[in-house]
């Protein structure tokens, strides 16, 4: 061990310098406290190099917790149904009778669906779950014998969404017999709508296929067929294509024979001439 005076190599049990006879111990507890000092430092610094790797870590969490929060809040604004996959779908519970369906689109069509998601879409074709409750709702108190503006006045107190058109429309609520719809009375006129095809009121059903497709001969003008409810020829607007096509809006339950007739006619053509025979 040296000697801190003389820088003389002295034995390194040696209590007292051989040269100069300063006392050696002192000089191993002042190097002792030395390193202990040194290991200190050591040791802040490790910590302090520890806690800023720590911050680092926890400042580039945030940043990415706070990007994927952004993330999905761009997506739930830009379409909200994605985040109601889960839930299930209402099914809609229609009447058989048609005089009922025809008022409860009459009076959905006031509304425009207010769910927030739908673009504010007419009520009466909307195919979201709250619209569906509400045009049930609608049928409901139909069905109870509540007249229509005793329905429009609930509806638009429970959920909103009158159109503007509609907005000064009198909605007092008055319950008067004269005021309410007789069911029996709709049967009785849904029953001899019924017997009569040329009806504007019944909604055409997958019964009406055939009687609807008789009024017309297939339009394709390739396969010279005279009865487009006989052929199936595939040409474009040939018989495949004008029957998917009924059938689709037959799906839909909001056309009549008429219509529909009057709707294939106006796409396709091909529609029969009925010439009458005078005497």
């Amino acid at each position: 061990m040296l000697c801190k005076a003389c820088n003389i190599e002295n034995a390194d049990d040696a209590r007292f310098c051989y040269t100069c006879g300063i006392d050696m111990t002192t000089e191993k507890r002042f190097s002792t406290k030395k390193t202990i000092n040194q290991r200190r430092r050591l040791n802040k610094y490790k910590y302090h190099r520890s806690s800023i790797v720590d911050r680092i870590f926890s400042q580039k969490l945030l940043l990415i917790s706070g990007s994927i929060f952004f993330a999905l809040a761009v997506v739930y604004l830009a379409d909200p149904k994605i985040f109601d996959a889960s839930t299930p779908s209402v099914q809609e519970e229609k009447s058989d009778n048609s005089v009922v369906e025809l008022k409860v689109k009459e009076i959905a069509s006031k509304f425009v669906c207010t769910c927030g998601s739908c673009g504010e879409e007419s009520l009466d074709i909307c195919s979201c779950n709250r619209a569906i409750q509400e045009r049930q709702m609608i049928r409901d108190y139909l069905l109870d014998g509540e007249g229509p503006n005793q329905i429009i006045k609930i509806i638009s107190e429970s959920f909103g969404g009158l159109k503007a058109s509609q907005s000064g429309t009198k909605l007092g609520i008055v319950r008067q017999p004269s005021n309410k719809i007789d069911l029996s009375a709709i049967n009785k006129i849904s029953l001899v709508q019924s017997d009569d095809s040329s009806s504007d009121v019944n909604i055409a059903t997958s019964a009406d296929l055939n009687e609807i497709l008789s009024h017309f001969r297939c339009p394709c003008g390739q396969c010279g067929m005279g009865e487009l409810k006989d052929c199936e020829c595939s040409h474009p607007k040939g018989a495949t294509e004008v029957k998917a096509f009924v059938k689709k809006k037959i799906n839909e339950g909001r056309f009549t024979v008429n219509q529909l007739i009057d709707e294939i006619d106006n796409t396709f053509g091909g529609k029969k001439i009925v010439t009458s025979m005078r005497n």
